[in-house]
């Protein structure tokens, strides 16, 4: 009986302060207004818009079909600084393989010479025979993974943007 009351009365205490809250909506103390993240666009040099700017260097869009967070300076699409490269072969020759995609809201992606590299949804899965880093002492010789490789490795799709340098923000 006591549960019933005490649940009864926390209902009634919440449903009071939501018809408080939603009767008069006061902005708080100290809290500043600012613009949706969504008004500034990064566009390019014939004014096509790129994407959306969500940070100092970062900016989301949707390209060719697929979402991708990218970094991004004034001249260009910014290289991916440390990424390892897989391959089917022994010698780190052919198509570059990757992981799968994390499943995160941005497509998990590779930036080689502005190029982008991710896998695409439904591409087969192999076995990596070979695999090579890139890093900030540059690309490492490659490596055999063994006889048996290393599964789970999937081809990488290759995108190269046509968007124009410079780029600035636009509102």
């Amino acid at each position: 009986m006591r549960t019933i009351i005490r649940a009864s009365a926390l209902v009634a205490a919440l449903g009071v302060c939501a018809a408080a809250s939603a009767a008069s909506p006061e902005p708080r103390a100290g809290v500043q207004t600012v613009a949706a993240a969504n008004s500034l666009r990064l566009v390019d040099a014939s004014g096509r818009v790129v994407g959306v700017v969500l940070g100092p260097t970062s900016v989301g869009g949707v390209f060719s079909g697929t979402p991708l967070l990218l970094e991004m300076s004034r001249a260009s699409i910014v290289d991916s600084q440390s990424y390892d490269l897989f391959y089917t072969t022994n010698d780190c020759s052919g198509q570059p393989y990757g992981p799968p995609d994390s499943g995160g809201l941005f497509r998990d992606h590779v930036v080689i010479g502005g190029s982008i590299y991710y896998v695409a949804d439904g591409a087969p899965r192999a076995v990596a025979y070979s695999h090579q880093r890139v890093d900030a002492m540059g690309m490492h010789a490659c490596d055999f993974l063994g006889r048996f490789g290393w599964t789970n490795f999937y081809p990488y799709t290759v995108m190269k943007p046509d968007f124009q340098p410079p780029f600035r923000i636009a509102e």
